[in-house]
């Protein structure tokens, strides 16, 4: 029975049964529409019988939620925070005494729950370190999955990123991973709060998945199997459902493998590769490299001392550069930006890109099998790179190796230097095997890197006496040509001393900020696109990111993740996508059909498949450009459009207006399956 405020009811003191006898005449109204039907008793008079007590536990937060509900709609356009007024607040706290000093209230602290406690920086540390030292501080729970690293805000690290003085506070629950049947356990109840069912082979194959990848993982399959259950008209999940989304949707350990195994086929795949492994550093993901010799170019230019070098296109020319210098060793490096030119083969044949020789005679015969022919290694095309120059430098010896870098990174909000005093090596080894022979040191922008912190890293890197000075020097100079080229990276590995006592920077891999193209136009000029494929640098025209594939099927798509996405599709299906072509949310008319252009200029694309999902892009003017495109260039192959988002309906509308044979789509995978039926 629901009773209300008026209602005049009666509770038997035996059974508790509550009988609802009408509604008080105190509480009847002229204006009640329900007068007529609600019958009226006198309210019972004395004393009741038996009292109930109701206690009522209530937070401060709940009442900042019962006032913003009763502020109404407006508050929010108001910058109202909602929460009660500090007189408010203080007629509470004044009442709550009241009633503890009478024995009728008791305060129960809260409970707070920190996840991802690690992202907390020190300024928040603090603050809980003084809150829990009120007398009403609420239990502090904190869960992390973080070993030892840095505490936000600082330079030092610690076990979870939590300061040792917070820790101590602390009592620390270990945990274990799940067993096997705790993990079906889970799913099952999962599937149970999904709605979905499961059939139990099924759960079984997926419990193993859990197993052996995440149990988040697991998890996160359940909704996808049931989808595709859904989708062939099922109402339980079965084994293939859950093997068919497995292989779709890669965990993090495959996810992983598949990068190491791919990796060469990446764009800028080469981009950062020397950092991989560092934390918490993250670098940009820039455009512009420069050759080896351009970089060393840049050094000498800005007071970083070098081996000596002479570029040499022809056997004449590389006679004429070992008369500039006499070392005891000439080093002969083939120029194209790829790794692994030692061990790989010229296409006339010769082997090595890297040679090292005493005489100064056999200079020109090395350049001249090296210069004008194509060099394949394993991180270039399958033809190879054709190399245009080639550095004679002198071989330098090596008493000790460094490393130095300076970066550009977000989380410090600014440039910071890595460095160890072992260099030659991968440094991500180092960072893994030896993270103590490894600083990391943020540089104040104001200050710049001054020469106490210059002095600090060269004896760092353990070099002493004079030395300590020359190195200072030069790691100053590097600074300065961070900034002089708007540089997001200047990665010298090794930074040697010599038997003579010199320090010399033997290599170097400088990264641009592409947006300062402006004001380095020298520098951007040096970029040599020869060796580019020619589709890429028209798409780049138009600010349009293009990949050029071996398919038959052209794609338009809007984000990298989609058009990645559609590609994977289109091979479920037994495609083979032409290519990425990544149109980006600010697309305009003009540029879809600069991208229809790139895509039938390609005699490999057999049809076209557009997907793009306008949010920031208007779907009426992909239509729009579809339609110009489609008329301007009179294509003729197959097209398959599918278009969801804004102004969709006004897009469907100007296709079919068109008269065009245009094939829609429903769905990313009707897309697919219509673009390759189409061939």
């Amino acid at each position: 029975m629901r009773a209300q405020a008026g209602d005049v009811i009666t509770i038997d003191k035996a059974t508790g049964k509550i009988t609802k006898l009408g509604r008080a005449f105190t509480r009847a109204r002229d204006y009640d529409a329900t007068a007529p039907q609600t019958r009226f008793v006198q309210c019972p008079e004395g004393e009741l019988q038996k009292r109930k007590e109701v206690v009522h536990t209530v937070t401060l937060h709940e009442i900042d939620v019962i006032n913003s509900r009763t502020q109404g709609f407006l508050a929010l356009f108001s910058g109202d925070t909602g929460e009660i007024k500090s007189e408010v607040r203080d007629q509470i706290n004044t009442k709550v005494a009241e009633w503890r000093e009478e024995g009728k209230a008791e305060i129960v602290p809260g409970v707070l729950f920190v996840d991802e406690v690690h992202m907390l920086d020190i300024e928040c540390f603090s603050f809980l370190n003084r809150a829990l030292e009120n007398e009403m501080a609420p239990i502090l729970v904190m869960a992390t999955n973080r070993g030892i690293t840095r505490i936000r805000g600082t330079n030092y690290s610690s076990p979870h990123g939590v300061p040792i003085d917070l820790l101590d506070r602390t009592v620390i629950i270990s945990t274990r991973p799940y067993q096997e049947s705790e993990t079906k356990q889970i799913l099952k109840i999962r599937c149970e709060e999904e709605d979905c069912e499961m059939a139990d082979d099924a759960l079984t194959v997926l419990t193993r998945i859990g197993m052996e990848t995440s149990l988040r993982y697991a998890i996160q399959l359940i909704t996808l199997a049931s989808l595709v259950a859904r989708k062939r008209g099922a109402a339980e999940i079965e084994i293939e459902d859950v093997k068919r989304v497995y292989s779709l949707f890669l965990d993090q350990s495959r996810s992983a493998q598949f990068l190491k195994d791919y990796q060469d086929q990446f764009m800028f795949s080469e981009i950062g590769k020397d950092l991989v492994g560092i934390t918490p550093l993250a670098s940009s993901v820039r455009n512009l490299n420069l050759l080896e010799y351009q970089s060393k170019e840049l050094l000498d230019k800005h007071g970083v001392t070098v081996q000596k070098f002479k570029m040499a296109e022809s056997a004449e020319q590389a006679k004429e550069a070992v008369k500039t210098f006499t070392p005891a060793e000439y080093v002969i490096k083939a120029q194209i930006l790829a790794g692994g030119r030692g061990k790989g083969t010229f296409d006339n044949g010769f082997k090595g890109g890297v040679h090292l020789t005493k005489q100064a005679g056999d200079v020109p015969m090395l350049v001249s099998s090296m210069a004008g022919h194509r060099l394949v290694t394993k991180q270039t095309p399958k033809d190879g790179i054709m190399v245009r120059k080639v550095m004679v430098a002198e071989s330098v010896d090596i008493l000790r190796e460094t490393y130095f870098c300076i970066l550009m990174d977000r989380e410090y909000n600014g440039p910071v230097v890595i460095a160890s005093p072992d260099g030659g090596v991968d440094i991500e080894e180092v960072a893994e095997k030896t993270p103590e022979r490894l600083r990391t040191v943020p540089i104040d922008i104001h200050e710049g890197l001054t020469e106490e912190t210059a002095r600090d890293l060269a004896a760092f890197l353990n070099f002493h006496g004079e030395l300590q000075d020359k190195a200072a020097a030069e790691i100053q100079a590097l600074y300065c040509l961070f900034l002089a080229v708007d540089a997001t990276q200047v990665e010298i590995n090794p930074l040697i001393e010599t038997p003579q006592g010199q320090v010399v920077a033997v290599d170097a891999k400088i990264q641009f900020d592409d947006n300062a193209a402006f004001r380095q136009k020298e520098i951007f000029a040096m970029e040599d696109s020869s060796e580019s494929d020619p589709r890429e640098v028209e798409a780049a025209k138009h600010n349009l990111n293009y990949i050029g594939m071996d398919g038959n099927i052209g794609c338009l798509v809007n984000g990298a993740g989609l058009a990645m996405a559609t590609m994977d599709i289109i091979k479920l299906h037994g495609g083979e996508p032409a290519n990425f072509l990544d149109c980006g949310g600010g697309v305009q008319e003009e540029q879809v059909k600069s991208a229809f252009q790139l895509l039938t200029n390609d005699k490999n694309v057999k049809a076209i498949l557009v997907n793009v999902f306008g949010g920031i892009v208007n779907c009426a003017t992909i239509a729009n450009g579809i339609v110009n495109a489609s008329k301007s260039i009179s294509l003729d192959l197959p097209l398959v459009v599918r278009l969801e988002g804004t102004n969709v309906n006004e897009a469907r509308k100007i296709l079919a207006d068109s008269q065009l044979p245009i094939k829609t789509a429903t769905d990313l995978d009707d897309a697919a399956m219509k673009a390759v039926a189409s061939l």
